[in-house]
């Protein structure tokens, strides 16, 4: 007797929440310490409340230095405007086997392939994660000290992103060239998620 496989039912899934599950997804899919730490910050300046503007994870190597970087920008205003179109609701498989953001677009998985590659290539021991705040919070300084405490946040931040390791010179590059420090640039935005622009920077040697 052959066996009936039944495909599970599609479930409508608001576009705030596809946002939120797709930069969770990818941050923990790009393996960063303290994950617990960190989807609680994603959920409160995501998904709960819009305070970040994007979300880098920095890749560093034995001695601290930064080989690599992922930055995962959201564009709120873009986000506003394809809610007011009507572009409110996705339809996902629910299987805890099928992630979303492989659902939303079949580059992201290769993304993660190509970062899970670079980080085995270049050594990177550990991951950093740090936050940009959208304007309208960081530019009001009322409003930035409150996001600050809510999300659990020193009331001052005086840390600097960790220094860029030596990358490998390239005699073709323009000595005025500002990105002389990294040689791989790679940057992507999903047609069914245009807010959510994925950038990733990373040397060609450790």
């Amino acid at each position: 007797m052959s066996q009936i496989i039944l495909r599970p039912e599609l479930v409508a899934r608001v576009r705030l929440q596809v946002l939120y599950d797709v930069v969770r997804e990818l941050v923990e899919a790009f393996s960063v310490d303290s994950p617990e730490q960190t989807a609680s910050l994603i959920r409160k300046g995501v998904l709960e409340k819009p305070y970040f503007s994007a979300i880098h994870i920095y890749f560093l190597n034995g001695t601290g230095k930064r080989v690599g970087e992922a930055t995962l920008q959201i564009d709120w205003n873009l986000h506003k405007v394809k809610i007011k179109s009507g572009e409110t609701t996705y339809y996902v498989d629910p299987s805890p086997n099928k992630s979303i953001h492989e659902q939303i677009s079949e580059i992201f998985p290769v993304l993660v392939r190509h970062v899970n590659k670079m980080k085995r290539v270049l050594g990177v021991k550990r991951t950093e994660v740090w936050y940009s705040w959208r304007r309208e919070i960081s530019d009001d300084e009322k409003r930035y000290q409150e996001a600050r405490i809510e999300l659990g946040f020193s009331a001052q931040n005086t840390r600097r992103p960790p220094d860029w390791a030596e990358a490998r010179t390239d005699p073709l590059k323009d000595d005025d060239d500002d990105d002389d420090n990294d040689d791989i640039y790679l940057e992507y935005v999903a047609q069914s998620l245009q807010e959510l622009r994925v950038v990733i920077k990373h040397n060609l040697r450790r």
